[in-house]
């Protein structure tokens, strides 16, 4: 996943797609629709004003204990399963 600047991000007023409202590491994610590519681009998550473009174009493979489900370690989000 690549991070982006959270500030800069919400200066575009994304759209909200879809909260997740708990990972496995018990964190809030908020995922948004790229402000200026939309669909065309993967959607951006965020946990705690860090945000990434993650490998997904859409929200379906983020459920609940999904091993996909990004999560904050170290100030660097990744997938579950990386770290699991």
């Amino acid at each position: 996943m690549q991070k982006i600047d959270y500030k800069k991000l919400m200066e575009q007023n994304p759209t909200l797609i879809d909260t997740l409202f708990k990972n496995q590491l018990d964190q809030e994610v908020k995922f948004f629709e790229h402000p200026t590519k939309g669909d065309e681009a993967p959607v951006i998550a965020v946990i705690n004003e860090i945000a990434v473009l993650t490998d997904f174009y859409d929200t379906s493979d983020f459920y609940h204990n999904s091993e996909y489900n990004p999560v904050l370690v170290e100030n660097e989000i990744k997938c579950f399963y990386e770290i699991s």
